[in-house]
């Protein structure tokens, strides 16, 4: 006894994928150098299947043995054995019938077995029906197997004794039904089992003498018959052909069948010849296809090896598998098809050519649901290629004869098809080499494989899903030439990507390359209808996958980099926008440009991004992430979450956000944009770890209790808002947590290198960093709101990693002064200090200040409110990536009069400062049109109204002589100046009126008064000290007409008179140094003003003549 294996078919089947071939598979081993390379070309298929273990016997029976009508005659029948006693021993077919019915059947010959009639059982349930016989076994004048009512399982196994002397022959006409039983064909000296039935562990080997009436008797297994008709019963034909002097030495020819099963496996070896002369040595095909039709409905594999000769002359023709022009393959339902050949020859034979792995000639080859794979290796010598098809159809096509999505796959390193040749499918076509390191050439470019333009254009139809040149094992260049593809095209290696010209798609048509080194010598240009794809090729590498690349230009519909599931690096270096969506996969997704994905487009991105300082990520529809997200900061800005005007989800991972604050000891407004999932120990105070550049303290206690950094004071650095009591410290660090949009007052010193012991101490820069949940889509929040006489103050953070668009928050919210936002500037002053944003435009009443409308992520703000109770309204919409307000504008005009005053530093540095707005509709009382003056730590201006200290005022157009009183307090130094800036006021002259010093100056539109504080005299000091007044001119000043006024003598030593026209008419005169200051004024009724200069200091002076709306100017030198 001994043991071997062999595949179970079913097994196979029952793989998730049909079959897989490539270039380390058994059967591709070029040209065989001996009987046994040749024969485990084969036989090592069963590495593919479950291997089960199986039990061989040796059978010695002598003679032959015939299956006719005739009388049973010289048979021993013997526990479901029938023996011939005597060569040309007969068994009766109703006789086997009757034995059949009873039990499994096996007939044992050592010499022929033939089948002369047809044998008809009538089965009450499954029966095995086996012929074995030492030699061939041949089915004659038209002799048939059809069994009816129940399955019928037949086993034909020829050379039993393994002699290889022995095959099978189904001569014209000859059929088998087996009504959904199997049939296995083949041969062996040893015992297997496949499907359950005993049956021979090798080939059914070339015919002998006894089959020499057929048509060319040299193969192993040859059906010259009608049909084989299985039902759902499996097929498995295992053939060799032995013969050594003639042509067509074939494993297995098929001629004029038309088969029908489940599974079908097909595997033959063609002959060697020995030393012939002529051409009897060519034809030795592994499997040959002629006028025959094969329909599988589980499954269609065939593998052949061609033969060829050991020596002489005139080999070739030798291919591993032969398909003609009448023959056809049909995998119904899901069952795919399978070709697997290998070409023969000899290199030391002359004129030893066309030794083709695949030779089709024509036919076709269909699937349904199924796939198709071809894979040929070539023999050797002149004009032979791996796979070499002249015509024919190769398609997967439904039922109902619509294309369907089946997959076409070509392994091969000489791809040659004729003009005629049609591939149409909606799946994926796969073409790449058999040798992984062979080169490719597309659409006219060099290469070994070769795939010209004709194929794209003529032999491949439209309709492919997809078309893959190159696989995973692929590491041979791929070079392509000028090209449009109407499919998705994919390039797939390790080797390089060679680009001789542009590459276009068209109809919506994508363009994917799968490489680890992409780049481009000169300029490329991609034109995708579709989506561009750029994946790693490798997993492992280290080097990161860089987008855009130098040299290349793509215009394309979506974009795709990086493999999902992979971690691969990617790093985006410029932005990218695109209706269409957009894919990343990676490990680290490095982003220095803006994302942004616009109309039905989504954003999908899986890897833990690192957003650069001033980009944003963005889409108007949906955004999916599976992994981390930091948000970058430094001097430069901040990174954004822009609009997500979908749905926003976040898999897996957390955000990370910076944010960068410059180097200022100063209080500032906080917020975070994430639900931390961290203390404000943890975050703001980094853990307290020292890391240079990063945290700040925050202090409460003097022992560093509740997580304080300690203080010998213990004085708090952090504050919360409430509505009773304004500011409170908060109570902990080490348990309290940051929530998005909840406001805090945050002293920020520097990193947390800064010496808490000193307060002088040089401040640094710093980022604050928090972990958490984004903060996205719409909401409400009741900020807190305190009531600070005559107004109602709310603190709100913006609660988005975005700049936000505080007039469209206000204009959403209920309970709110829509006018007006206060803004803690931390980098005016020497603390920072409040400024008002006008929302009517955006402007500040600082003008050095860089607040406006917009307040960006992780900044706290004040607004007035109605109500104690107001609510804010915040959505996706009030995001913004290119703030702009009306004054940014380009065709923007300032429409109302308005006058801003500034106060200054001895260096002209703004300190603080107001804005006046007058209006037609104004008034002068207090209501929501005028802004409150939030008081500094330093100095302050403020308009004096009523009692009520205001940064903005809405008022009426001044009258003549109106007056405006101004507030200023918390004097640090003693050089002061203020600078006045005035917009559709000309017809009135503005005065600064100085009461400590008794003067009043002119101020023309940019003007500067500069004063000196004495903190000694109370009277300098006094926030009331200064006051605005108006002298309303004509709308039309001009100089004097000598005509009408008369000024003499000019210049002037004591006395100087005025002659005028006008009797009884008021007249005022005012005169100006060229400071701007009046040194003098006196009204008049008669036609001669006369006026003392005598004290007056030498130089030029402005004179003033008004007279009603009117008013005349000219100048006087005093000597």
């Amino acid at each position: 006894m001994k043991t071997r294996t062999v595949a179970s078919l079913l097994s196979f089947f029952w793989m998730s994928s049909l079959f897989s071939f490539s270039s380390g598979d058994a059967m591709i081993t070029g040209a065989m150098t001996s009987e046994n390379e040749r024969y485990s070309a084969v036989t090592e298929v069963g590495v593919l299947f479950e291997e089960l273990e199986l039990t061989v016997n040796t059978v010695g029976v002598p003679k032959s043995l015939s299956l006719s009508s005739r009388p049973t005659n010289e048979v021993e029948i013997e526990s479901g054995n029938i023996v011939p006693l005597i060569d040309g021993a007969n068994i009766n077919i109703d006789d086997l019938e009757d034995l059949l019915i009873s039990g499994d059947i096996t007939l044992l010959a050592s010499g022929d077995i033939i089948v002369e009639d047809d044998f008809s059982p009538q089965l009450t349930s499954t029966r095995t029906l086996t012929f074995k016989s030492g030699r061939d076994l041949v089915f004659q004048n038209d002799a048939d197997i059809n069994s009816s009512i129940s399955s019928l399982h037949v086993v034909l196994w020829a050379d039993s004794d393994g002699d290889e002397a022995g095959g099978v022959l189904l001569d014209s006409n000859s059929s088998i039904s087996t009504n959904n039983g199997h049939l296995w064909i083949g041969g062996g000296s040893g015992q297997a089992t496949w499907n359950g039935l005993d049956v021979g562990d090798s080939f059914a080997v070339g015919l002998t003498a006894l089959a020499s009436g057929g048509l060319q008797p040299y193969s192993g297994i040859h059906l010259l018959g009608e049909i084989l008709n299985l039902g759902t019963g499996d097929v498995y034909l295992n053939g060799k052909s032995t013969e050594t002097n003639n042509a067509n030495g074939i494993g297995i020819r098929l001629n004029g069948m038309d088969i029908t099963a489940h599974q079908i496996y097909m595997a033959g070896v063609g002959s060697e010849n020995e030393n012939t002369s002529g051409n009897t040595n060519r034809g030795n095909w592994g499997v040959g296809l002629e006028n025959t039709s094969i329909t599988a409905t589980g499954g269609l594999i065939v593998e052949g090896v061609a033969g060829g000769q050991k020596s002489g002359e005139n080999g070739g023709y030798n291919y591993g598998i032969f398909m003609d022009n009448n023959s056809s393959l049909r995998g119904l339902d899901q069952a795919s098809i399978t070709l697997k050949g290998t070409g023969g020859g000899n290199p030391e034979i002359p004129n030893n050519i066309d030794n083709d792995g695949l030779r089709i000639n024509g036919g076709s080859i269909r699937v349904n649901e199924g796939d198709i794979t071809f894979q040929g290796t070539s023999g050797v010598n002149v004009a032979s290629a791996d796979f070499d098809q002249n015509g024919g159809v190769v398609e997967s096509r439904d039922l109902s004869q619509n294309l369907s999505n089946g997959d076409i796959t070509a392994i091969a390193n000489q791809f040659d098809i004729s003009s005629t040749v049609r591939y149409a499918s909606l799946g994926t076509l796969k073409i790449h080499s058999r040798v992984s390191t062979s080169s490719i050439g597309v659409g006219g470019a060099s290469g070994l494989l070769q795939l010209p333009k004709q194929y794209f254009t003529t032999n491949f139809e439209d309709g492919f899903s997809e078309i893959i040149i190159g696989c995973q094992t692929q590491a041979g260049a791929i070079t392509v030439a000028e090209s449009n593809f109407s499919e998705n095209f994919t390039l797939q290696t390790s080797g390089q990507l060679t680009f001789e010209g542009d590459i276009t798609t068209s109809d919506g048509s994508g363009l994917t390359f799968i490489n680890d080194d992409l780049s481009f010598a000169s300029p490329t240009t991609f034109t995708v209808a579709g989506q561009f794809k750029y994946l790693p090729f490798t997993e492992d590498l280290v080097d990161a996958i860089f987008f855009p690349m130098a040299n290349l230009s793509i215009q394309s519909d979506g974009l795709v980099i990086g493999k999902k599931g992979e971690n691969r690096d990617v790093h985006i270096t410029q932005s990218m926008e695109s209706d269409k969506t957009i894919e990343l996969y990676g490990g680290d997704i490095i982003l220095d440009g803006n994302l942004e994905t616009k109309g039905a487009a989504s954003l999908i991105i899986e890897g833990n991004v690192f957003l650069s300082p001033g980009n944003y990520l963005a889409s108007q529809n949906d955004f999916t992430h599976t992994g981390d997200v930091t948000f970058k900061s430094d001097a430069t800005g901040d990174a954004y979450m822009g609009k997500v005007l979908g749905t926003y989800t976040a898999k897996e991972g957390k955000a990370k956000v910076e944010k960068y604050y410059a180097a200022r000891r100063a209080f500032r407004l906080v917020t975070s944009p994430v639900e931390s999932t961290q203390t404000i120990w943890e975050s703001y105070q980094n853990a307290d770890l020292n890391e240079v550049g990063v945290g700040t303290h925050i202090t409460g206690s003097s022992n560093g209790h509740d997580g304080f950094d300690p203080t010998t004071t213990g004085n708090p650095s952090m504050f919360s808002f409430n509505s009773s009591t304004a500011w409170m410290p908060i109570p902990n660090t080490d348990t309290k947590k940051l929530s998005a949009g909840i406001p805090y007052r945050l002293m920020i010193r520097g990193d947390r290198g800064t010496d808490l012991a000193n307060n002088e101490a040089a401040p640094s820069e710093t980022r604050l960093i928090v972990e958490g949940n984004l903060k996205t889509g719409s909401f409400s929040q009741s900020p807190e709101t305190f009531f600070s006489d005559p107004k109602y103050l709310s603190l709100a953070g913006n609660p988005y990693q975005a700049t936000i668009d505080i007039r469209g928050l206000l204009a959403a919210s209920t309970d709110v002064n829509t006018n007006y936002l206060h803004v803690w500037d931390p980098m005016i002053n020497t603390r920072g200090g409040f400024v008002t944003v006008d929302l009517s435009d955006g402007s500040n009443a600082q003008g050095s200040s860089t607040a406006s409308q917009f307040i960006g992520p992780s900044q706290a703000f004040f607004i007035e409110s109605k109500t104690k109770s107001p609510t804010l309204n915040f959505s996706e919409d009030l995001k913004v990536t290119e703030p702009k307000n009306k004054t940014d504008e380009p065709n923007h005009k300032t429409i109302q009069s308005q006058l801003k005053l500034e106060l200054l530093d001895d260096s002209a540095t703004l300190i603080d400062g107001f804005k006046i707005k007058f209006a037609d509709n104004g008034n002068n009382s207090i209501d929501l049109a005028d802004a409150e003056k939030l008081l500094n730590l330093d100095e302050n201006l403020a308009i004096h109204n009523n009692e009520v200290l205001l940064s903005i005022e809405s008022r009426a157009f001044p009258i003549d002589e109106e007056r405006i009183g101004l507030f200023m307090d918390n004097w640090r130094a003693t050089q002061y100046s203020l600078r006045m800036t005035s917009q559709k006021l000309e017809q009135a002259d503005i005065v600064i009126i100085d009461h400590y010093l008794d003067t009043e100056t002119l101020l023309s539109d940019g003007d500067i008064y500069s004063f000196t504080i004495d903190p000694t005299i109370e009277e300098s000091i006094n926030a009331y000290r200064f006051e605005i007044a108006f002298s309303m001119e004509s709308l039309s000043a001009s100089e004097f007409d000598t005509a009408q006024l008369q000024l003499y003598p000019n210049p002037v030593q004591n006395e100087f008179r005025i002659n005028t026209p006008w009797t009884g008419e008021e007249l005022r005169v005012e005169i100006y140094n060229l400071l701007g200051q009046k040194i003098a004024h006196q009204s008049f009724t008669s036609e001669t003003i006369q006026m003392d200069a005598s004290t007056w200091s030498e130089g030029v002076y402005v004179v003033k003549v008004k007279k009603g709306k009117e008013v005349f100017t000219t100048k006087m030198i005093k000597q």
